[in-house]
């Protein structure tokens, strides 16, 4: 996984494993998070959304499963 920080006011980088479909955020407020089964292309879609907080709540959050790593 290589971490890939992003310009955005919520989130401060991501890392994306293509092995296990794992999609780590970190957000600028405080927490890591992994969502699972993420395909490649909404991870893509993601590095080239406007806004990353928009997609991630809209594209990400609501389909696929979480856990709160710190």
């Amino acid at each position: 996984m290589a971490r890939v920080f992003v310009r955005s006011s919520n989130v401060e980088w991501v890392e994306y494993s293509p092995d296990t479909n794992n999609l780590d955020v970190e957000f600028r407020g405080g927490g890591t998070y992994r969502y699972t089964r993420v395909p490649t292309h909404v991870y893509q879609a993601l590095l080239s959304a406007p806004s990353k907080g928009k997609f991630l709540n809209e594209h990400v959050k609501p389909h696929f499963h979480c856990d709160k790593l710190r």
